[in-house]
């Protein structure tokens, strides 16, 4: 009974998650998605994102380990939930494609930006690397197209609709962002998601 029950939660998980990728996906073809400008803590947002998909790694006998630079500024300006949507896809995704070793999500400054106005900007670097199956170098940009993932074999035994990168890199540019990848087949990949965020004195 309790393997019913959890093939039953995990189903229905799945299926959330594809329709949340449809609806989301339909949105930004309709230009009805919209990006919020609220004040948030941005290493908050991140620890709490890894912490929420731990559990994940740990069945999996993954090691996951969180890298925040404790220089970054405490509170920035942007849409917390669109970022923290970016970070559960890419995170998801290294643990799925990971078997062994382990998944780094690492969140990095650089130089502080001063706008015409006197507004202040932190450019960060959200990445995240895992020692999985990785990505051949001819289907890299491809896996950022809709409805594609790198192999006709990734979705049978992996499951997914092909949509959540396509989403994130969508979000990124939302946000005047970009998502980039570097990977190596059978080493693993990196994802690393760039953006300027309006420093909150």
């Amino acid at each position: 009974q309790r393997e019913y029950l959890e093939n039953v939660h995990r189903s229905g998980y799945n299926l959330l998650g594809i329709i949340n990728d449809i609806l989301d996906y339909s949105k930004m073809e309709a230009g009805k998605l919209t990006i919020e400008n609220t004040a948030f803590k941005l290493c908050q947002l991140v620890e709490q994102t890894v912490d929420t998909l731990a559990i994940k790694a740990f069945e999996k006998k993954l090691e996951l380990i969180c890298q925040t630079d404790p220089s970054l500024p405490i509170q920035v300006m942007g849409d917390p939930g669109r970022i923290q949507q970016i970070l559960v896809n890419l995170l998801g995704n290294a643990i799925k494609f990971t078997e062994k070793g382990e998944v780094v999500v690492a969140l990095e400054r650089g130089s502080v930006v001063q706008s015409s106005d006197g507004r202040r900007f932190q450019p960060v670097a959200l990445s995240v690397k895992d020692t999985g199956i990785g990505i051949p170098r001819e289907k890299m940009e491809h896996i950022f197209e809709s409805f594609t993932q790198a192999d006709s074999t990734t979705t049978r035994k992996f499951g997914g609709t092909g949509l959540g990168l396509t989403i994130a890199r969508n979000l990124a540019e939302m946000m005047n962002g970009s998502l980039e990848v570097e990977s190596e087949l059978g080493k693993g990949s990196v994802f690393t998601l760039r953006l300027s965020l309006e420093i909150v004195d």
